[in-house]
């Protein structure tokens, strides 16, 4: 005999908490770790069952508050931008580093860095041209929720 949805789910959630509040009992109270072995693995059993009881029935979650909705990156050719400039500053903090540490000639440190810095301009260029521009991927799911 089926059991009505309610009394069901009802029935689930409460072998679920008092499962749960006999397992902390048992931990905590037995002393002999034979027992607490063996009704521990008993309780288990009375979690797992409710556990998936309520998993193989949508109907049963659905009434639950579904999670937020996660912030995807709309901007993405700008943090990619971003993210070449900020390994320009570390590839230039590394050569001022091996220069001070006489790893390579100086005239060659030299010759990187300005390369590095010619690099680094023309990035703040390509951000200042990306900026405020969101990747097409983000624009379509932007107007597809407004549309909702």
């Amino acid at each position: 005999m089926e059991l009505p949805r309610a009394v069901s789910k009802a029935f689930a959630f409460t072998v679920l908490a008092v499962s749960l509040a006999v397992e902390a009992l048992v931990v905590y109270e037995m002393r002999d770790p034979t027992y607490r072995l063996v009704l521990s693995g008993l309780i288990l059993v009375a979690i797992l069952w409710s556990t998936v009881w309520a998993t193989r029935r949508p109907h049963v979650l659905g009434d639950l508050p579904s999670p937020p909705v996660t912030h995807r990156r709309r901007y993405l050719k700008l943090r990619s931008h971003v993210d070449l400039l900020m390994d320009s500053i570390r590839r230039l903090n590394w050569t001022v580093v091996d220069a001070e540490h006489g790893i390579r000639s100086r005239a060659d440190l030299r010759r990187e860095a300005d390369a590095i810095e010619r690099r680094m301009h023309d990035l703040v260029h390509d951000i200042r041209e990306s900026a405020g521009h969101p990747a097409p991927a983000a624009a379509e799911q932007e107007e597809a929720a407004q549309s909702e």
